[in-house]
């Protein structure tokens, strides 16, 4: 088979609804984690090509910035030397990626940029990787070689896709896809809205902050996991009740905002005031908090002038997880 020279993956972003923080092996190694998560319409793009011999350099990256280096040992960037020392593969190599947004904004970023690498890592090498084996390959890196303080709910929905409750306990996953037909998905995610906080937020230090309050925070961890069921539950309906739905989300981010005192700042509140004043409801903070956007339900078809001024999204479903969109 001939070597490849270049492959591109695209790889998707996840909204996470409830559960968040159960996803935690320090949690689920004696607990059940239950969490319900969605990929989207917004991707990481990853471009692994075999770097010509003619270059003085063996590794020509480009992230947030751009890096050159001789040896794998030499470069800087975390996850791109990690995962090249992983995947074994030898040659010189030209890494690019390209994200819809920003890192540290709440939506799975660095767990779809190891998965993406990884997947196109393996497949420059013309090496087959199940979606089984690439889930475990990045919980590896990110999180036991890297020691990031994350939970791998981000892995799960970077590897798979879908609209998943994910119930996570000891070593066993399970991924139980939350079926709807066209109509009614597009319907629940038109109703969607994604709003800048105003920055990014060090993900890790709000996590290992979290971890300390390890036995604070059991029991309300506890009631998530519970609270991730009865959502669960509620989606699977015929005709789900989107007030209900709303109401569920307001009482887990309650809780989860009491996790730590890092993750609730008064950018976040500001925006969260206006938009509860502007009847938008199922309102919490993506990812770990302290910054990127705030989720938010709208009953509204337009939004006043006022909220305008705030940065906002709409999102649509994406169901597949990371593919190869280009291979040569």
């Amino acid at each position: 088979m001939q070597a490849r020279k270049i492959v591109i993956t695209r790889t998707p972003l996840r909204i996470s609804f409830m559960g968040g923080g159960t996803d935690f092996k320090y949690f689920y190694k004696n607990n059940v984690a239950g969490i319900v998560s969605s990929t989207i319409n917004r991707f990481v793009y990853v471009t692994v090509k075999r770097h010509p011999r003619f270059f003085f350099e063996n590794y020509r990256l480009n992230y947030s910035k751009s890096e050159t280096a001789l040896k794998i040992s030499d470069i800087k960037n975390d996850i791109i030397r990690e995962c090249i020392k992983f995947s074994g593969i030898k040659e010189k190599l030209y890494i690019s990626t390209i994200s819809d947004f920003p890192s540290n904004t709440g939506l799975g970023g660095s767990s779809a940029f190891v998965v993406g690498l990884l997947k196109a890592l393996f497949e420059l090498q013309n090496k087959s990787i199940s979606k089984d084996k690439l889930l475990e390959y990045a919980i590896k890196i990110e999180i036991d070689i890297l020691k990031s303080p994350i939970g791998i709910q981000d892995h799960i929905s970077a590897v798979y896709g879908g609209l998943n409750y994910i119930k996570i306990h000891k070593n066993n996953i399970k991924i139980n896809e939350i079926k709807m037909n066209k109509y009614k998905i597009n319907f629940f995610f038109k109703k969607i809205n994604l709003f800048w906080t105003g920055g990014t937020r060090e993900a890790n230090k709000i996590l290992s902050d979290q971890k300390k309050n390890l036995k604070k925070n059991i029991k309300n961890l506890k009631v998530l996991q519970n609270k991730s069921v009865l959502f669960y539950s509620e989606l699977k309906k015929k005709k789900h009740n989107l007030n209900k739905i709303c109401e569920m989300i307001d009482e887990s981010w309650k809780l989860k905002s009491k996790f730590s005192n890092k993750i609730v700042n008064n950018k976040i509140l500001n925006v969260i005031s206006l938009l509860k004043k502007n009847n938008f409801h199922g309102l919490k903070i993506l990812g770990a908090g302290g910054g990127g956007f705030v989720l938010a339900f709208n009953k509204k078809k337009n939004l006043n002038k006022t909220l305008k001024n705030l940065k906002n999204i709409s999102i649509e479903y994406q169901k597949v997880g990371s593919e190869i969109i280009y291979k040569k």
